[in-house]
């Protein structure tokens, strides 16, 4: 693999995704035939909680049953779903300069992973790393996604013809790869080290058709603006990203003394920080078992017994109730939806 370069995704189970993201893919999907109402209405707020995008990826992919689902998305994808991220990308003096750029401010789009570029070679290939292992069927058809995705934001920086030189998935590949061949036109490689595309050198030496030095100046300075904006926000929602994470560690276990220990805090301090930053500890402990449940019961492969005892319910009885309302059906309803479409 020596003169190549290597795009990589590393991704977790932990984060969150711009809404602008979730509404293509509700848009891909009714131009596919499938009622969005039928995947669960998206939140609308300024950020989706990556379960929440990975339970929709199952969904879609469970109601049309097609392995080529992530090349038809892809294929409806524009590099301007970027917002003025894409902007800048398309107008970069090139696109070795614009990959950069996206690597640099890729949180902005999804905090879930990150993007980075390496130089490869035989002896230092690139690490990909999963917090949470990364083997959920919505998992893996968003990470498959991403990867085309990339591809296609390659194919409008540097023009129709290009073509990787590997593409490479942790996963299995899937039943027909006639859509993804036709796609990439390059070899891919499935149970691979890595989730990656690796790309001859000098292809992001090429100058994008839409590089102007002036344009891209500008649209590079509002997206530190925005970049900086989602920091702050990131900053100030720190303790709340960690609290739910140390509760998603054992919803079961969701105690102030467990959360607090597991922060290195007592439960005192906790408690007085959440308070300051206005923060509901039962309200967090709720989203997250809410959360859960979603992914649970949509899975399909538990019951609601073990689904309570999971998320700390003293029986299924408390656990039907909460159902119902974070729902509006009962956890056996759920469950037998969904089941159908596995």
């Amino acid at each position: 693999m020596h003169g190549l370069w290597l795009i990589g995704l590393l991704q977790s189970t932990i984060g969150t995704v711009a809404p602008g993201i979730v509404s293509r893919t509700l848009s891909c999907a009714a131009e596919l035939g499938v009622d969005p109402a039928r995947l669960g209405r998206a939140p609308h707020t300024d950020r989706i909680a990556i379960a929440r995008v990975y339970e929709l990826w199952r969904a879609l992919a469970k109601e049309l049953g097609d392995p080529a689902l992530p090349v038809r998305v892809a294929e409806r994808a524009e590099i301007e779903d970027l917002d003025v991220l894409g902007l800048a990308m398309l107008t970069a003096p090139t696109a070795r300069t614009a990959v950069r750029l996206f690597v640099q401010n890729s949180a902005m789009v999804t905090d879930s992973g990150a993007w980075e570029v390496h130089e490869a070679t035989a002896q230092y290939p690139m690490s990909i790393v999963w917090r949470r292992g990364g083997s959920t069927l919505g998992e893996r058809v968003s990470n498959e996604t991403a990867i085309l995705q990339a591809v296609g934001c390659l194919r409008r920086l540097v023009g129709d013809g290009f073509a990787p030189a590997l593409v490479s998935f942790r996963h299995a590949a899937p039943p027909s790869l006639f859509a993804h061949e036709a796609f990439f036109r390059c070899p891919i490689r499935f149970h691979a080290e890595q989730d990656a595309v690796f790309v001859d050198r000098d292809v992001l030496d090429a100058v994008p058709p839409r590089s102007h030095r002036q344009m891209y100046a500008h649209f590079v300075e509002h997206v530190e603006q925005r970049h900086r904006a989602f920091r702050c926000a990131e900053a100030a929602d720190s303790l709340l990203s960690r609290v739910r994470a140390a509760v998603a560690t054992d919803p079961s276990d969701a105690s102030m003394r467990r959360v607090a220990r597991s922060l290195g805090m007592s439960d005192r301090t906790l408690r007085r920080r959440l308070r300051e930053e206005g923060v509901s500890f039962r309200r967090t402990v709720d989203a997250v078992r809410r959360d859960r449940a979603a992914e649970l019961l949509t899975h399909g492969e538990t019951t609601v017994t073990s689904a309570a005892l999971d998320l700390g319910f003293s029986d299924t009885s408390a656990f039907s109730h909460a159902c119902r309302r974070w729902f509006g059906r009962s956890p056996s309803d759920m469950l037998a939806r969904y089941t159908h479409y596995r």
